[in-house]
């Protein structure tokens, strides 16, 4: 068995925060950018005439937003799952037996169908409930449910989207498709609240087992 040595979570956990926050607000951003193309929609089926140059102003925002999106999502991805990976590897280091998956896979499971939906939950609950001191923490944390179940459901909402937008083509497809958009980002929002206290809580679990086991006199044999 491999064995693994406590290195701290601080900076990662300090950058993903900091990405978090600012997915955060780009996805507001994001769902605001969405309503106002919607009304412009709504506006064109209602009769209005809209200039070109309107149109392709509310394509071009639409555009620059959503290309943003990714590459922050994708900037934020990456460092989430070296933030994952250092917290599992303390994990490991504190109690390996009560650990399901290697490090490696708790990341890993993010990307294999099926067993993505209930495994990277398990090893980062496994990797957080290590850290617990039992006699004055509890396991029983709403923040984790509650992350996992908007992780979900996220990426449900933005297949649906991925889905609409590519089949839109009529008008009232365009402007349900920026309804579903205005749906998937203002979720998101909630979802990045949701990961930020996530994210928070399990660090500073993290950090104070490995204080409070520094912290603890030596046993002198007898």
């Amino acid at each position: 068995m491999k064995e693994y040595t406590y290195e701290d979570p601080a900076g990662r956990s300090k950058i993903v925060l900091i990405l978090l926050t600012c997915l955060a607000v780009l996805n507001l951003v994001a769902a605001y950018s969405s309503y106002l193309e919607y009304q412009l929609l709504d506006s064109i089926r209602g009769g209005m005439e809209i200039s070109s140059e309107v149109a392709d102003a509310s394509d071009s925002r639409q555009g620059l937003i959503g290309i943003t999106q990714t590459v922050l999502y994708l900037v934020t991805t990456v460092f989430f799952a070296r933030w994952i990976l250092r917290i599992s590897r303390n994990a490991h280091s504190v109690a390996p037996l009560s650990q399901r998956y290697t490090p490696g896979w708790a990341i890993g499971y993010f990307f294999i169908p099926i067993v993505c939906l209930w495994r990277p939950y398990q090893a980062l609950r496994d990797a957080y409930e290590s850290f617990l001191d039992l006699s004055r923490d509890g396991k029983d944390n709403v923040i984790f449910p509650l992350w996992w179940f908007a992780w979900i459901v996220s990426n449900i909402l933005g297949r649906l989207l991925l889905q609409s937008t590519m089949e839109a083509e009529e008008l009232d497809e365009m402007m349900h498709a920026s309804l579903i958009t205005v749906g998937s980002d203002s979720f998101d929002i909630f979802l990045n609240i949701i990961a930020i206290f996530m994210v928070t809580m399990v660090t500073r679990s993290c950090i104070s087992h490995h204080n409070n086991q520094q912290g603890e006199p030596m046993l002198s044999g007898g």
